[in-house]
């Protein structure tokens, strides 16, 4: 029986101080809660002004046979909030499967909306997706 106790005595010590900690560290919690709580009006920032005007945007997809990917890829850069005349999309497509005719029926029904986007379909594929964005960068509106 005394070894019992000699064995409990320490795991209550330590039992003790964790859960010491513990109720230390919940403590810390609602007392950094309340004080976010009281200094809530200090912490919302008023929302910046623009004193420039929105840049002019050019966005490019190089693609290549991305068949699976390719139509919500378009969409999502097409549903970008963003001023429609300081935007322009590039689908820089070098593909050589059934990628290419997805594209253009996809960049044809964002056009249609009133997206300016455009499909770049390279016949030789030299650079790559470096050498379709280089190509791509000589139309882009940023001049």
């Amino acid at each position: 029986m005394d070894l019992l106790n000699f064995l409990l005595a320490p795991v209550i010590v330590i039992y003790t101080l964790v859960m010491s900690a513990l109720l230390l560290y919940v403590f810390n919690f609602f007392y950094l809660a309340y004080l976010g709580w009281r200094e809530r009006h200090v912490l919302s920032c008023p929302t910046p002004v623009m004193r420039n005007p929105w840049p002019r945007v050019t966005i490019q997809l190089p693609i290549y046979n991305e068949w699976y990917v390719v139509t919500r890829l378009i969409e999502s850069a097409a549903a970008l909030d963003y001023p429609p005349e300081l935007l322009e999309i590039h689908v820089l497509d070098d593909s050589t499967d059934e990628t290419a005719p997805l594209v253009a029926e996809t960049v044809e029904r964002m056009q249609a909306r009133g997206v300016n986007i455009l499909h770049l379909h390279r016949a030789e594929r030299r650079g790559f997706k470096a050498g379709a964005l280089a190509d791509g960068f000589k139309r882009a509106l940023l001049r």
